[in-house]
């Protein structure tokens, strides 16, 4: 018995569906980046200060710093936090894991300064690819742009 789905039509409409606007959302988010960093960087500079991330840090040793599937795990995100660009390193993943509880407590949904500042201060992270697109998202399903 024949099927009357044209497999090949489905692919080509999942893709012009899901990988097209994943793209733009990670390029979008890529552009706007620089755009938001000079208007949040004096925001960062005050909540780094109050919420002693640097001393956090510094006070984990390595054997208390949480494994990358520790990260994996987390999920505050829509897409897993996966390391694609290199080797991860303990102080990365603590420095992580600090702003990621800060990001899922945050009260205002338009607020990603944890995860900014954690990027200011890890400027080309394992997980670069990951945070990124996982931000294009969050910035799309609140509203910044269509």
């Amino acid at each position: 018995m024949q099927s009357s789905y044209d497999l090949p039509k489905i692919c080509v409409d999942m893709n012009r569906r899901l990988v097209l606007p994943l793209c733009v959302t990670a390029f979008v988010a890529v552009t706007n980046f620089e755009k938001q960093w000079t208007r949040v960087s004096e925001k960062l500079t005050a909540q780094v200060h109050a919420t002693s991330l640097r001393s956090r840090v510094a006070l984990r040793s390595s054997k208390m710093a949480p494994s990358d599937a520790d990260i994996f795990r987390l999920r505050a995100f829509p897409e897993p936090l996966v390391p694609t660009g290199g080797t991860t390193f303990a102080e990365e993943n603590v420095a992580l894991r600090v702003a990621i509880n800060a990001y899922k407590e945050r009260t205002n949904q338009d607020d990603h300064s944890p995860i900014l500042a954690f990027l200011d201060r890890f400027p080309n992270p394992a997980r670069l690819p990951a945070l990124l697109t996982n931000l294009g998202l969050e910035y799309r399903r609140t509203g910044w742009f269509l």
